[in-house]
C-alpha cells in the first residue's frame, strides 16, 4: 500500500489536466485513451424522462499529492442547486517524465 502525502496549503497537486464530458472513451491496446465526441451542451425538447449516456473524463497529474486520494463529483443544476455527490478513490503516482513537446 502506498503512503498518502498529506494535503496542505502548499501541497502542489493534484492538478487537473482535463475534465470533459464525451460520448465515448476508447482505451487503446497501448494503454492510451481516446476521447470521442466532446459534449458541450445537451438540448432536450418536450417533457418527460430522457436518458442520456455520456462519460465524464477527468485526467489528473499528481504533483506532490501522491498515494490514495478522494475525488468528489458534485452535481450542480443550471439554477445553482446541488444534487447528489459521488466520492471516488484514485491512486496518484508522481511521473518522472518531462512534458511532451510539440
Amino acid at each position: 500500500m502506498s503512503e498518502q502525502t498529506p494535503l496542505t496549503a502548499d501541497w502542489g497537486g493534484p492538478y487537473v489536466l482535463a475534465a470533459t464530458f464525451c460520448e465515448r472513451v476508447l482505451i487503446e491496446q497501448n494503454g492510451l485513451s481516446s476521447i470521442i465526441r466532446l459534449v458541450q451542451r445537451i438540448n432536450i425538447a418536450g417533457s418527460g424522462t430522457v436518458q442520456v449516456r455520456i462519460a465524464l473524463v477527468i485526467q489528473l497529474a499528481a504533483g506532490k499529492a501522491t498515494g490514495k486520494q478522494t475525488l468528489t463529483i458534485v452535481q450542480q443544476l443550471p439554477s445553482g442547486l446541488t444534487g447528489g455527490s459521488r466520492p471516488l478513490t484514485c491512486s496518484l503516482k508522481r511521473m518522472n517524465a518531462s512534458p511532451p513537446s510539440f
